[in-house]
C-alpha cells in the first residue's frame, strides 16, 4: 500500500486543509530529519508494509520554520498517525479535544455527518507521543508502560 503524504491537505471532519498541510510539513521534516527519502517503506505489525511517499521538497524556508523539534515531533506524529487512522481503521479524527483531557483527539466514524452533533458522533479517543529519534529512555514499550 502507498501513502501519499499530500493525502493530508485534503482535509478531515477535524483536520481542516491548512492545518492538514501544516502537519504535512512537520512529517516530512521529521522523516527527512530522520534521513528517510519519499518512498520509504515502513512495516507495521500485523498490517501490510506501507510505502510512504512526498513530492514536497524540505526547503531552508520550511526547515526554518520548524526549529522547535519537540513542537515539530508532536505534529509530525500527528500527521503520520492521521493518514494511519484514515487507511487502516473505520474512523476519522473527529474534532480536537481540550488540553487536561488526557487524550488529544476525538475519532468518529468515516461516515461522518456535518449535520448531527460532532459529541453524539464520538467513537474513540486518540492520544498520541511522538520520538524523533529512538534510545532506551523513550522506546514504545516503555513509554507505553
Amino acid at each position: 500500500m502507498t501513502i501519499n503524504l499530500k493525502d493530508l491537505e485534503i482535509g478531515y471532519p477535524g483536520i481542516s486543509k491548512n492545518i492538514g498541510a501544516y502537519l504535512m510539513e512537520a512529517t516530512i521534516f521529521c522523516l527527512e530529519m530522520n534521513n528517510h527519502e519519499s518512498s520509504i517503506v515502513v512495516s507495521i505489525e500485523g498490517k501490510e508494509d506501507i510505502e510512504l511517499i512526498w513530492e514536497t521538497p524540505l526547503t531552508n524556508q520550511i526547515k526554518r520554520s520548524w526549529r522547535d523539534t519537540k513542537e515539530t515531533v508532536e505534529y509530525g506524529a500527528v500527521g503520520l498517525s492521521l493518514l494511519l487512522i484514515h487507511h487502516f481503521t473505520e474512523f476519522v479524527i473527529l474534532e480536537r479535544s481540550y488540553q487536561g483531557t488526557g487524550f488529544d483527539y476525538w475519532l468518529g466514524s468515516t461516515n461522518f455527518d456535518e449535520n448531527i452533533p460532532s459529541i453524539v458522533q464520538r467513537k474513540a479517543r486518540l492520544e498520541i507521543s511522538g520520538i524523533l529519534k529512538e534510545s532506551s529512555k523513550n522506546k514504545f514499550s516503555v513509554r507505553i508502560k
